[in-house]
C-alpha cells in the first residue's frame, strides 16, 4: 500500500490504485524481459498510463525496484525458511538454490539486482534480510565442516 509524503500508510482511489498495479504489472514484465534498465517511459507505454502517472507513483526507479523486489525478496525468505525445516542438510541447500535459481532464472531483472546491476541500484538494499535467512539454510546444511580461515597472502 503507497505511503504519503509523511510515511503514513493511505488509501488511494480506485483508479489510482488500478493505474499503480498496472504499472507494477508492466514493469515486472519488462523488468523480467530486458532487464532493469527500462526507463519510465517504456513502462508507461507497456501500462497503458501517462509516463507522468509512472512518475507519481514512483519518482524514481529504485521505488519503482523497492515495490517490485521486495516481493520476491520475501520469496527468497520464505524458501530459506522452508529449507531450514528439511530435515536432510543436503536436500534443505538443494531446495533453497533450486528455488532461488529458478527465480532468478525467470527474471533478468532479478538476476541484475543479485549481481549489484549496473544501473546503481545496491541489491542488499533489498536483499539482507534474505541473505541472512540463506546463509543460515546453508550453515545447517554444513554443521560439521571448519570454519573458514582467513586467506593469507603467498611470499613467494
Amino acid at each position: 500500500m503507497p505511503t504519503d509524503s509523511a510515511g503514513e500508510w493511505r488509501v488511494l482511489r480506485r483508479d489510482a490504485e488500478e493505474n499503480r498495479q498496472k504499472i507494477l504489472v508492466a514493469a515486472d514484465r519488462l523488468f523480467a524481459e530486458e532487464g532493469l534498465g527500462v526507463g519510465h517511459d517504456q513502462i508507461a507505454h507497456a501500462a497503458g498510463v501517462a509516463v507522468g502517472t509512472v512518475y507519481r507513483r514512483f519518482p524514481d526507479k529504485s521505488s519503482l525496484i523497492a515495490a517490485l523486489y521486495t516481493e520476491q525478496v520475501d520469496r527468497a525468505v520464505d524458501a530459506a525458511r522452508s529449507a531450514r525445516m528439511v530435515e536432510d542438510p543436503w536436500a534443505a541447500v538443494v531446495q533453497f538454490l533450486t528455488t532461488i535459481l529458478q527465480m532468478q532464472a525467470d527474471s533478468r531483472g532479478l538476476r541484475e539486482l543479485s549481481a549489484a546491476s549496473p544501473h546503481g541500484h545496491e541489491p542488499g538494499r533489498y536483499s539482507g534480510t534474505a541473505t541472512a535467512t540463506g546463509q543460515s539454510a546453508v550453515s545447517k546444511a554444513t554443521p560439521s565442516l571448519p570454519e573458514p580461515r582467513p586467506l593469507q597472502a603467498s611470499t613467494a
